[in-house]
């Protein structure tokens, strides 16, 4: 380990732009393990080893592998546990690609001049393993003019490769705070360093000419280019990773400390939305895969469709947590997760009140859901739903106040009275604004008096009509009315007996029996005109009360059936608004069975109307013979 440079080092380089493709093979590798599968540090060779040399060394390095011997004892930084003959194998496979070759040698120690590794005391000193002399080397010669670039780059890996070092141990055990400002410190080394050389033309003149002395066919200067563009995006993608890293080792402090290091690379700032994507990719592919077993879960269980997205939240939560890490940097990406979470479920629930009408457990994971919501479309949608199901529960709360202890009726109740004697209602309580209705007591009464409360019913009354909704318990006041009268009819009753007993015994004994007086039968031949006419039209007069009342008593059984076919139109008119509400439009089967259901309305609509209009008539005759039949 080296001591941490001074960090106000004024070398001057040239910044210089270039507009390329980027470099694939360069972002592939750039990973947090980027220097353990650097070719040259798994074979201890150097950058510019020639391919004849490579061969021999080749076999060399695998025969060690095979010994289970160690092929770089001594170097700056040996691989531990040491590479296994597959690694040989595979590191000499890629200096085999001219490309891929010179991306390792780009994140590897750099001679003075190519060629001549064997004669440049800073590379003997690395291959022994004196790290510390080669940095001083590095350094002392930072600001030449010739080899200041090359030691800037050598400089640059010493610390980066450190500070991953350190990274990818404190994703498996916790260091204390001494030696994370330490690894903190090689990271701000390390970029200063590369912000430094990755704008200087020298630099990227020395790369061209290494290029050149490899005469390859397939390694041209554009590919440079590519990797001069692509660069900045290949280091920033390495903290990005780490970030995703720490977080799925629950160490957020650290995850975000690496956000916030993608910002010390120059020009990384315009890689940065496009890498987050690049490294969220995987990410993005698992929640596609949630997001997709939910819906078809959804689909074919309805009424499970609500804990089904609680599970999607759930088992989400952590990749959304990833999302989040990165919002400064693609706020696109992160929103875009969110909200196909956020629809998801909101389609969800959509589902399951179309099974279930549960409107409070809707109203419940609307309210969770909503704040994942990042488009302004979707947050105004879901509002719009708590809103409705807001008001749902209101209306249900509203109806269990004032209809929850209704009984159905099959028919009206009579209403009616002859000379102050009969059934009708008195009083006006609990009243629906909605529709105006109220609970009317329904008494017996005499001489228009209220005697016996029977029950109470819901109506909504028309002029000098009533609708009955159904039918309700008396009150405690009512209860206590009934029992009162009940006692005083009692109390004659009892009166009157005790009365009859206390008679005198002998006024019972002088009693005579008297037979019956007996009267004469009506004599309907009768001479005289004008009785027999007399008792004519009254006995006309009782028959034709008696069919009225008959015919009566037929009206207030088809007026209770006329009102049942109008509540039916009423709630099945209820439910196709609830269902236009949370229609899906993009369902064919959806549409289909609304349209159903609308049709199904009218028809009903329909039979309503012809049934009232037929008990109006009904009863226009039934007043018209009322009044042919008054005396």
């Amino acid at each position: 380990m080296i001591a941490a440079p001074n960090m106000t080092e004024s070398e001057s380089f040239t910044n210089t732009g270039h507009a390329s493709a980027e470099c694939k093979p360069l972002l592939d590798i750039a990973t947090k393990h980027l220097f353990e599968k650097n070719a040259f540090r798994i074979t201890g060779l150097p950058v510019d080893v020639t391919t004849r040399d490579l061969g021999k060394h080749a076999e060399k390095l695998k025969l060690l592998a095979e010994l289970g011997q160690d092929p770089q004892p001594t170097a700056a930084f040996p691989l531990r546990p040491p590479p296994t003959l597959e690694n040989i194998r595979g590191a000499i496979q890629r200096l085999k690609d001219p490309e891929k070759r010179i991306i390792d040698e780009f994140f590897w120690f750099w001679p003075e001049n190519f060629g001549e590794s064997h004669l440049d005391a800073a590379i003997q000193a690395l291959q022994k393993g004196d790290l510390q002399t080669a940095a001083d080397i590095w350094m002392s010669q930072r600001k030449h003019p010739a080899v200041g670039v090359v030691a800037t780059h050598n400089l640059a890996l010493i610390f980066h490769i450190e500070a991953l070092n350190w990274e990818n141990y404190s994703l498996r055990h916790d260091v204390d705070s001494k030696r994370r400002e330490e690894v903190t410190e090689y990271w701000n080394a390390a970029f200063y360093r590369w912000n430094r050389i990755l704008t200087n033309e020298q630099f990227w003149e020395k790369v061209l000419i290494r290029v050149r002395q490899l005469k390859e066919p397939n390694l041209t200067t554009g590919f440079v280019r590519r990797m001069r563009t692509t660069v900045p995006a290949a280091v920033v993608k390495i903290n990005a990773e780490l970030a995703l890293a720490f977080a799925a080792a629950s160490k957020p402090e650290l995850a975000r400390l690496h956000t916030s290091l993608m910002d010390r690379i120059s020009e990384g700032a315009a890689h940065a939305g496009k890498i987050v994507e690049l490294v969220l990719t995987p990410a993005r592919k698992r929640l596609q895969e949630q997001v997709q077993n939910a819906t078809e879960n959804g689909e074919k269980n309805p009424s499970d469709a609500i804990a089904v997205a609680r599970q999607l939240l759930e088992h989400t939560s952590e990749t959304l947590s990833l999302f989040d890490l990165f919002i400064s940097k693609n706020a696109h990406c992160r929103n875009d997760a969110f909200d196909q979470v956020a629809e998801t479920c909101n389609r969800l629930q959509v589902t399951y009140h179309k099974a279930t009408n549960d409107n409070k457990n809707c109203l419940e994971f609307l309210q969770i859901i909503l704040p994942f919501a990042a488009s302004q479309e979707l947050r105004e949608q879901i509002e719009k739903n708590i809103q409705t199901l807001t008001e749902n529960i209101a209306g249900v709360d509203r109806d269990k106040k004032f209809y929850g202890n209704l009984r159905p009726i099959s028919s009206a109740p009579t209403l009616s009275t002859i000379n102050g004697f009969g059934f009708t209602l008195y009083g006006s309580t609990d009243v629906d604004a909605t529709n105006g209705s109220y609970l009317a007591t329904y008494y017996f009464v005499a001489l228009y008096i209220p005697i016996f409360p029977i029950c109470r019913y819901r109506v909504i009354r028309d002029g000098n009509s009533y609708r009955f909704l159904g039918k309700a318990p008396l009150r405690t006041g009512d209860k206590w009315h009934l029992a009162i009268v009940l006692a005083i009819i009692g109390f004659f009753i009892l009166s009157g007996a005790i009365a009859g007993n206390n008679q005198s015994p002998q006024s019972t004994r002088q009693s005579t029996y008297s037979p019956s007086r007996s009267y004469p039968s009506p004599n309907f031949g009768s001479t005289s005109p004008t009785r027999g006419a007399d008792d004519w039209n009254t006995m006309r007069r009782q028959l034709s009360s008696s069919a009225l009342a008959r015919e009566k008593d037929e009206l207030e059984s088809e007026r209770g059936t006329v009102q049942a076919l109008e509540t039916q139109v009423e709630n099945l008119a209820r439910q196709i608004e609830r269902d236009r509400i949370y229609l899906d439009r993009t369902s064919q089967y959806e549409i289909d069975e609304y349209n159903a259901k609308t049709r199904r309305y009218n028809l009903l609509l329909q039979q309503a109307q012809i049934a009232e209009a037929a008990f109006n008539r009904k009863v226009n005759d039934y007043n018209a013979k009322l009044r042919t039949n008054s005396p």
